[in-house]
């Protein structure tokens, strides 16, 4: 890991090391005000479970021996987790945890709390999970594209990047997606809103964003911002074009569950993969 000495990336950085005991595979990051976060799937050499881990921001800013804590947890506990990312100027209540989130059982979101404890790190916790009903979702199978019969892997009922949290004082927000079967084995993506107002995380809104079109959207990544609008950006593929990059959104306000901001195309697909 590498973190920047200034506000220049093109300068110096402080540069460390941590090893696992197992392979740490598919890495997924989290900035929160104690600690970077980090979630990864363990293989030794097959699956064996995932390590949440946090390591000391403050030291690693500075360039000062750092150290890190992670749990060994089973297959059962879940995999892919993502780690809470924090975005905006609010900070998260002093000494709240940071939240790890997976997609589990097709209908729900498992969260776990981390609470790390630098001066005796094996005070630390990782519990959980806070069960999250959902609607339902599935895999949709493997996403052609024009031209070729390879297909795409459709990374299905995975979380995807980012677990984006904000704090607007009167509540704390979590946003997510990842791809589900929207209808006949079609891609689309399904994203949800979690909110907590002092009394835990309970899902505010949620929604499937495929238009009936034929073509398959996967692979999103979703963020609100400091209004609450949110928005998702997403691959797009069929058997009739090249896979290419589109976005959506909504306003803060808009009727829950939908994406009201016509659809763009930030890279149109120049060829199949």
């Amino acid at each position: 890991m590498a973190v920047s000495q200034t506000s220049d990336p093109t300068g110096v950085w402080h540069r460390y090391g941590f090893e696992f005991p197992q392979f740490p595979d598919y890495p997924h990051y989290g900035i929160w005000p104690d600690g970077y976060y980090m979630s990864v799937n363990r293989f030794a050499p097959g699956f064996t479970g995932t390590y949440t881990t946090a390591f000391e921001r403050d030291m690693m800013l500075v360039g000062a021996p750092a150290q890190f804590v992670f749990f060994t947890n089973s297959t059962t506990v879940g995999s892919s987790f993502l780690p809470s990312d924090w975005d905006g100027t609010t900070a998260p209540p002093v000494g709240a945890p940071n939240y790890f989130t997976a997609a589990g059982g097709g209908s729900s979101l498992r969260t776990y709390e981390f609470q790390v404890d630098w001066v005796t790190t094996a005070n630390s916790t990782f519990t959980g999970p806070l069960i999250t009903i959902v609607s339902s979702f599935s895999d949709p199978g493997n996403i052609p594209q024009l031209g070729t019969t390879t297909t795409l892997d459709d990374l299905a009922t995975r979380l995807m990047q980012r677990l984006q949290y904000r704090n607007f004082g009167t509540h704390q927000t979590l946003v997510t997606c990842h791809s589900t079967d929207a209808g006949a084995g079609r891609a689309g993506v399904r994203w949800y809103e979690l909110r907590n107002t002092g009394s835990g995380w309970t899902l505010f809104q949620e929604g499937t964003y495929a238009p009936a079109d034929g073509l398959e959207r996967w692979m999103g990544s979703i963020a609100m911002n400091g209004d609450g609008d949110i928005a998702i950006g997403y691959s797009v593929s069929s058997s009739t074009i090249n896979p290419e990059i589109r976005y959506t959104g909504r306003r803060d306000g808009d009727p829950l569950g939908t994406m009201t901001i016509t659809e763009g195309t930030i890279f149109s697909g120049a060829g199949s993969h």
